[in-house]
């Protein structure tokens, strides 16, 4: 599916959501629905589009999945090796090998240090070849040039080495374990309908997993999103995925919006970006500014320039909470609840509002509380007893002010598991905080 109007990629595909989609019962739903982004930012503003649908109609939102095409492959199973497993496992393959095998790889750098960077480019290796659904035995099979198939076939026994040496370590390679989800990728409970949008850098890996999905029971969408664009220019600019291909736009020139020299990375961005802003700063004692960045790390690098340069900068995921609607928090408590995941409970907790809202005021409490039920420690503790390391606050806090309310929104995963749970949520939410605060 082509969009070619001149909106953003985030309103394009909301609007592409919402066509024909009523709300039923004042709940405007796409609980059946992922979809796929090239960051989760991206996903986020979807989000935000929807919502702000919602809130015309009158209704609740009931967002969909989002993430990113990466996400279709990985797992969270333990008995796959960690990147940091996978890594330290090919740098004791290497450094294990005789020194004649090293040779052959291509590297004359024999010491330790020289290994270990063989062991860590090989790791790099592996996880690229995985990306084009081939680990690096498969890829030295393709090899035609007789002057890189001696280096290959070494890479290819060193694979089958640190596979042997994660095995005996009860542990299975990441790309290995990525390459057969991708044959049979696992979807969350509920979703029927996959929607690729705006991705034109899909990988082969997560084209496999599509097309996987595809043949069985999901609905699988690609959104190709070519503003400005005809139909007949934007099926010669993308593939059936939504990959940009270079032979259109090589004959046409991109401004990009910024001088050469300031291209370099997020710093000199940044610097730019404050220099435009410096006549502001100079005819103001103080200068808020909002930064919104698609790179997290830009946004980090804009905040503290405008910072160094005597403004006030507040990053778009990170404003402070009287800045922000509740809205937004009880949307994000409303995920948990539906997914019913210690993930998303981890990802909610790493939210700078979220973690203000409780130190400030423990707000679940009260007659609300009594009715969730009893506390079902389940496999909880491991994620409490991990607390006091992520979240890097004294012992004292963690116990008195976090610990109590993970525990009742615990209780409110573990009490929203039925059909209803929407209208159960509703209610419960009006109970703690009143109509003002949900409007």
């Amino acid at each position: 599916v082509f969009l070619t109007t001149t909106e953003t990629l985030p309103e394009a595909v909301a609007a592409w959501l919402l066509t024909g989609r009523q709300p039923e019962d004042g709940l405007l739903s796409f609980e059946d629905t992922m979809v796929l982004t090239m960051t989760a930012q991206t996903g986020r503003r979807i989000v935000d589009r929807l919502a702000q649908a919602a809130r015309r109609e009158d209704a609740i939102l009931l967002p969909p999945r989002t993430g990113t095409p990466a996400g279709l492959t990985k797992g969270q199973d333990s008995s796959v090796a960690t990147a940091l497993q996978s890594a330290a496992t090919w740098v004791e393959t290497v450094l294990a090998a005789e020194e004649e095998l090293v040779h052959q790889a291509g590297w004359n750098r024999n010491d330790s240090a020289g290994r270990t960077d063989l062991g860590l480019g090989l790791y790099g290796l592996a996880t690229e070849t995985a990306k084009a659904g081939l680990t690096i035995s498969a890829a030295a099979e393709k090899i035609d040039a007789l002057e890189d198939g001696g280096r290959w076939s070494a890479w290819a026994k060193l694979e089958a080495r640190y596979l042997m040496g994660l095995r005996d370590r009860g542990k299975r390679c990441p790309q290995e374990s990525e390459l057969a989800r991708a044959k049979e990728p696992v979807l969350p409970a509920g979703i029927r309908r996959v929607i690729l949008a705006g991705v034109v850098d899909v990988s082969l890996l997560a084209v496999t997993a599509l097309d996987s999905l595809g043949k069985g029971e999901t609905e699988v969408k690609i959104l190709v999103w070519g503003p400005g664009l005809s139909e007949a220019e934007a099926s010669e600019a993308f593939d059936v995925y939504g990959r940009a291909q270079a032979g259109f736009w090589n004959k046409r020139e991109i401004l990009v919006g910024m001088e050469p020299e300031l291209r370099r990375d997020g710093l000199d961005i940044a610097h730019g970006v404050v220099e435009h802003l410096a006549e502001l700063f100079s005819k103001k004692n103080s200068v808020k500014a909002a930064v919104v960045a698609d790179d997290a790390a830009l946004g980090r690098d804009l905040e503290g320039k405008i910072r160094q340069a005597g403004g006030k900068a507040y990053l778009a995921a990170g404003r402070p909470l009287e800045e922000q609607s509740m809205r937004k928090l009880l949307r994000e408590l409303a995920d948990v609840c539906r997914e019913g995941s210690f993930r998303s409970m981890d990802v909610l907790l790493h939210q700078p509002d979220f973690l203000r809202w409780i130190l400030q005021e423990e707000k679940v409490s009260g007659d609300p509380v009594a009715w969730l039920g009893d506390w079902s420690k389940s496999g909880y503790e491991t994620m409490e007893a991990d607390l006091e390391s992520f979240l890097r606050m004294p012992e004292g806090i963690v116990a008195d002010k976090v610990i109590p309310v993970v525990r009742q929104l615990a209780k409110l995963r573990q009490a929203m598991g039925g059909r209803d749970w929407p209208k159960e949520l509703r209610a419960l939410l009006l109970a703690m905080y009143g109509e003002r605060e949900l409007e």
